[in-house]
């Protein structure tokens, strides 16, 4: 017998044939729950806790994750981003009142280097 969902775990998973308004909702509230800046293209298990140092997510609960994001790709394709970013927008003053040092850290780390490269590579002149 599969074991029952913690609340917790629930709110990694959406609905069958979500509304763009519940994708809104299902998005924020995953965000403010586990503390962290979703990004459907970032792979759940590179989310780390700063307190623990550990993943963010077991694997069963990135494979919840990654079926709902995948759902929902189905459902909205590119939409699904814009949908994302006005989540973010409205969850963003919730997150940054959150007590910072025990704030998850997404990928956006990794991005922000990978935009600080990427300026750099053009302000170096071509020989």
């Amino acid at each position: 017998m599969k074991p029952l969902l913690t609340d917790k775990q629930l709110t990694l998973v959406i609905k069958e044939d979500p509304s763009e308004s519940e994708v809104l909702t299902w998005i924020e509230n995953l965000m403010t729950t586990w503390s962290f800046l979703y990004h459907p293209d970032d792979d759940p298990m590179r989310y780390v806790n700063r307190e623990t140092g550990k993943s963010l997510f077991t694997h069963e609960e990135r494979d919840l994750l990654e079926n709902s994001t995948n759902r929902l790709f189905e459902l909205y394709g590119n939409d699904l981003y814009k949908i994302g970013v006005k989540a973010y927008h409205n969850v963003d003053g919730k997150l940054k009142a959150k007590n910072a040092s025990s704030m998850s850290i997404a990928v956006m780390e990794e991005h922000q280097d990978k935009l600080k490269k990427t300026d750099e590579a053009k302000k170096k002149p071509n020989h």
